[in-house]
């Protein structure tokens, strides 16, 4: 993150004329942890989305880049044309950043292994090896390299989490078997009423909750909220349990496509 901060410490009059308030007073950047110093970042332009593009190589991911950037720069810039050319710059790079990263399947994850995945997450079969885990969850346990008998709870976490983020597109179920839509595990989870388990991939596997599926456009919040609004009022038990899902995916930060760039 510090060269994130970085990015605005060295924004210079060669390219942007400050605001009134400087962002030092927003957020200081204290001169011995920025990578210029007074001098260089008030007389050496800088090209900003330069600085910006070698950021999110190094974060690969856009979920590390938030829109509380693009608002301290729309106070920051007063050249309406230049900030339009960052703004453009930032959508373009949060697109190459998600259509490339992680494109890289894990090696075991084959059309049929996906496939079974899908279809045994719908109907959370138990495993016959572990009968406390679903046979979905107990394969991608395995394919993390978690062993559950021998790891803590946090190294689960961290190894889960970390498969996901790295696989997530290749594990999208393609095909509708109602109610089971398209798209991701959360989606698939909230479909079948299976609340524990959707707790266990949101809270405890920490599975990414704004993925925008390839499959329709949306994240599962836009999803539950589609539920929601074509559920008659005469089905109240549904309806309490899609709002019960809803209240979990607000605590964890979910969000609707249109809020993270995309269109659903």
């Amino acid at each position: 993150m510090l060269k994130l901060l970085c990015l605005f410490g060295l924004l210079t009059f060669g390219q942007i004329t400050f605001a009134q308030t400087s962002f030092n007073e927003i957020l200081p950047i204290y001169a011995e942890n920025s990578m210029a110093t007074v001098a260089e970042t008030t007389s050496a332009p800088v090209d900003v989305l330069a600085v910006l593009q070698d950021v999110m190589d190094e974060l690969h991911s856009i979920d590390e880049i938030t829109t509380d950037i693009a608002v301290l720069l729309a106070h920051q810039i007063e050249d309406e044309d230049y900030f339009a050319e960052v703004l453009e710059e930032i959508n373009l790079i949060a697109t190459e950043t998600t259509e490339t990263a992680f494109t890289e399947c894990h090696e075991e994850l084959t059309e049929e292994v996906i496939a079974v995945l899908c279809r045994t997450m719908r109907t959370q079969q138990k495993s016959i090896k572990r009968p406390r885990f679903s046979y979905a969850e107990n394969t991608l346990m395995e394919l993390a390299g978690v062993d559950p008998d021998n790891s803590t709870s946090a190294e689960m976490r961290q190894k889960m989490e970390a498969f996901f983020k790295a696989n997530y597109k290749c594990l999208e179920c393609r095909s509708i078997v109602p109610p089971f839509p398209e798209g991701n595990y959360l989606k698939q989870l909230a479909s079948g009423n299976y609340l524990r388990q959707f707790q266990t991939f949101l809270r405890g596997y920490r599975f990414p909750v704004n993925i925008i599926d390839e499959s329709d456009g949306c994240t599962v919040l836009d999803y539950v909220d589609a539920k929601i609004r074509t559920t008659p009022p005469n089905a109240p038990n549904i309806l309490e349990y899609l709002q019960k899902v809803r209240a979990l995916l607000i605590r964890e930060g979910a969000k609707h496509a249109n809020d993270l760039g995309g269109r659903c």
